[in-house]
């Protein structure tokens, strides 16, 4: 956007500009303006935070890499970029190509799945047009297998191939309101209501790490304990 610029014949100049934050306590002015349009949302932001998180790399130019004074200060791409610079994390510029040759050449992380649950395979059906009716035909189902109580089991097999040392940690998650989102804390999986289960926690593993080998996991609901306030499995 560009501001009104006017001088009067005593040469004045009456034009209108722009302020913003520049880096450090720099005062930016001038007539043109760039509207935050460009800027990402705090959702993108901690997309791009938990990539970063998993060790691959973000490449950005190189005023918005060094914050130069083009850049909003106070913009959410900022922080990232502020923030992840001062992490450590793997954020690259532009310019940067023999860091970034190195990155794209190191071996990224793997998760192979040897054994997951069954597999759903019933029909739903309905009347037709005027016919509110359902019918499901299940004779294909392929139900999950179940456990000496009769509970329905969740078995999952997988290994990671990473270095040896890097840790991992699984969780399963329940997304109850099909957002695409994963969001923290216990699954409200038995409809109780309870303020503590406002998550989509289904399930909490111990850490371990790349080279433990397989990882063979049957998971169960957590619940959240009053007394000991953690964690523990509930049959």
């Amino acid at each position: 956007m560009t501001s009104a610029e006017y001088s009067r014949s005593d040469g004045i100049s009456r034009s209108v500009k722009f302020l913003w934050a520049g880096s450090g306590n720099n005062v930016i002015e001038d007539t043109t303006l760039r509207f935050p349009g460009n800027d990402i949302t705090k959702i993108k932001k901690a997309e791009l935070e938990n990539f970063l998180h998993a060790g691959y790399p973000v490449v950005a130019v190189d005023d918005l890499y060094c914050l130069s004074d083009k850049i909003d200060a106070g913009s959410n791409l900022a922080d990232l970029v502020r923030e992840s610079k001062k992490e450590k994390k793997t954020i690259y510029q532009t310019s940067d190509s023999n860091g970034l040759i190195a990155k794209v050449k190191e071996v990224c992380p793997k998760i192979t799945f040897t054994k997951l649950p069954n597999e759903y395979q019933g029909t739903t059906s309905s009347g037709g047009k005027n016919d509110t009716s359902v019918s499901v035909d299940d004779s294909q189902a392929n139900y999950l297998d179940v456990d000496g109580f009769g509970r329905s089991k969740l078995d999952f097999s997988f290994k990671v191939t990473d270095v040896p040392s890097a840790q991992y940690q699984c969780k399963v998650y329940i997304d109850q309101n099909q957002d695409g989102k994963f969001e923290e804390g216990l699954a409200d999986v038995d409809g109780s209501g309870d303020a503590d289960d406002t998550g989509e926690v289904y399930y909490e593993g111990d850490v371990f790490t790349a080279g433990d080998g397989e990882q063979n996991i049957t998971p169960v609901k957590l619940r959240a304990d009053p007394v000991e306030d953690c964690c523990i499995p509930q049959g």
